[in-house]
């Protein structure tokens, strides 16, 4: 990367934290470092050295958002940890470390934070302890440095990798005459390997990381962008090999996060409302995104499905109105049951994780054949597909739930059968709804027939139906107008309200009272809501 490209992101940086700066931009002076950061040294220093902060420090840093993509030959571990913090030669470091160490000295920062050598990965206690505040660390940072077409540790991120193109190429040293610019050109034909996806996209911890920055300098195959708060990225550096009408400037100009920065939009209404500004409508939108967007995307250990939004969890829940209570449990926000209760296994074939080099490669389908034992059986987070909600505006819920912290008082030694050892205190569910049931012959028919849309949590050649029949416990009704009158505003309600469907889970019976999840449903109606109408019977039951 050649020095007048880092002056222009140094420049932007600095704009971007000076008082009159970005508009949007929320620089609040330099912020608590955290518990370990990297001293990176001067810029012609050969090492590095891992600086465990003193309390109530403060400095501003870099954190570095990349891929892992499989063991690195460095970490902070037990053995390695009293090394780290002597000094380490930055040779030892992988690529992509290694750039971000010379990239954070360059653009005049002392301390970086990367997860492997920041958190102590044989420590259960420090690693459960880091992992928490990840969400702060990126929100804290000030600037993110994004390795976004790096596939692993081991690619770097300041050169481009021609290599793997298979395109003859010759790099030439130019200078610009009567001015100090100097550089190199890289002369290729067509650059066929260059992938519309960036690997970083597909990656789950990497969502919360862009979610949370308040700053990203991105570094992508053969582009650099710098994007902070409410402005749109800025492009630093296009090498020509792409055109910028291509997907990523669709979304808002933005090439890692596609999914929008949710830190913008928390800042801004504090902003405009003061804290305490949020209501449960928004909390329950934000988290339905949130849990959309994730969960279509690639995690090595797929247990970390509710580690991997702790810290978007966490930022939520500091905009939430005092007035309004309830908590974070499992993946779900108390207060917003029982609609998020209302999620499905999505049409989606399998996680973003395109194979090196396919620009058109389909994503790498997801099988599995029985239910995760991290969460109880009505979170997200108890399945491995990509996850979608099933919610309206016009939604009205016919159910009461309430958490159960601990033992379940109904059949716990049935309850015990389906968890994990040392599960068995896992949060449960008190609902107290209409509940219906229908054999497996009855259960059949409603899906052929379409009375019913059943879709299955976990379906193994074609049927997840126990042979005692399974259980229909309604959630929602979705009571809205007949018709739709244009305004200049847009459509406005016409006409009376109208049942056009119910919705809830499929769910199976252990035994008196005690239930687990099996899918969702939802029956749609007709002209007439009455015809060949599905109720149950309302009982109070426990899900696990």
């Amino acid at each position: 990367m050649t020095n007048d490209i880092m002056d222009k992101v140094i420049d932007w940086i600095q704009i971007c934290l000076s008082p009159h700066g970005h508009e949007g931009c929320w620089y609040d002076g330099k912020p608590q470092l955290p518990t370990r950061v990297i001293d990176v040294g001067a810029i012609e220093s050969t090492s590095i050295m891992l600086h465990t902060t003193n309390e109530g420090e403060c400095d501003d840093y870099v954190a570095l958002s990349y891929c892992w993509g499989g063991p690195q030959p460095l970490t902070a571990n037990s053995n390695t940890l009293g090394q780290l913090m002597n000094g380490v030669n930055i040779l030892t470091l992988p690529p992509t470390l290694r750039d971000a160490v010379l990239t954070t000295r360059r653009l005049g920062f002392q301390y970086l934070w990367v997860d492997a050598l920041c958190i102590i990965q044989d420590d259960v206690d420090d690693k459960g302890r880091e992992i928490g505040k990840m969400g702060q660390i990126y929100h804290n940072s000030t600037v993110t440095m994004v390795a976004a077409h790096s596939r692993s540790a081991m690619g770097g991120f300041l050169k481009p990798e021609l290599g793997r193109t298979q395109t003859p190429s010759l790099p030439i040293s130019v200078s610009i005459p009567g001015s100090d610019i100097n550089g190199q050109v890289t002369l290729a034909l067509a650059l066929s390997g260059i992938s519309p996806i960036q690997p970083l996209v597909t990656r789950g911890w990497a969502f919360q990381e862009s979610m949370l920055s308040m700053r990203l300098v991105t570094f992508s195959e053969f582009e650099v962008y710098c994007e902070c708060n409410l402005k749109p990225a800025t492009l630093i550096l296009n090498d020509g090999s792409r055109c910028h009408s291509s997907m990523e400037m669709r979304h808002g100009g933005r090439l890692y996060a596609l999914d929008g920065r949710i830190s913008n939009q928390l800042q801004q209404a504090y902003r405009d409302h003061g804290p305490g500004w949020m209501d449960t409508d928004f909390l329950a939108n934000s988290w339905e995104m949130i849990v959309t967007q994730f969960t279509c995307r690639s995690l090595t250990f797929p247990d970390d499905r509710l580690p991997g939004v702790q810290g978007l969890a966490s930022e939520l829940l500091k905009h939430l109105s005092p007035d309004i209570g309830g908590d974070y449990v499992a993946g779900v926000f108390t207060n917003c049951l029982p609609r998020l209760l209302l999620w499905s296994r999505s049409n989606v074939p399998g996680t973003l994780d395109w194979p090196e080099g396919q620009d058109n490669a389909e994503p790498r389908p997801i099988i599995q054949t029985e239910r995760s034992k991290r969460a109880p059986t009505w979170s997200w987070a108890s399945v491995d597909y990509p996850v979608l909600f099933y919610t309206d505006e016009w939604d009205t819920y016919n159910a009461t739930v309430s958490v159960i912290q601990g033992k379940s008082s109904l059949e716990l030694e049935k309850a015990a059968q389906v968890l994990a050892p040392g599960q068995v205190e896992m949060p449960m569910l008190e609902i107290e709804s209409e509940l219906l049931h229908r054999s497996t012959h009855e259960f059949d028919d409603d899906r052929t027939s379409g009375r019913i849309r059943a879709i299955m949590d976990i379906e193994v050649d074609g049927s997840a139906c126990p042979e005692e029949g399974v259980w229909y416990l309604f959630l929602s009704k979705n009571l809205a107008p007949e018709e739709w009158a244009p305004s200049q505003s847009g459509p406005v309600p016409k006409g009376a309200l109208r049942c056009w469907y119910t919705s809830g889970l499929v769910v199976q019976q252990l035994g008196k009272g005690l239930y687990s999840r099996l899918g969702y449903f939802r029956r749609d109606y007709g002209d007439d809501t009455k015809s060949d109408e599905l109720s149950g019977i309302p009982q109070k039951i426990q899900l696990i």
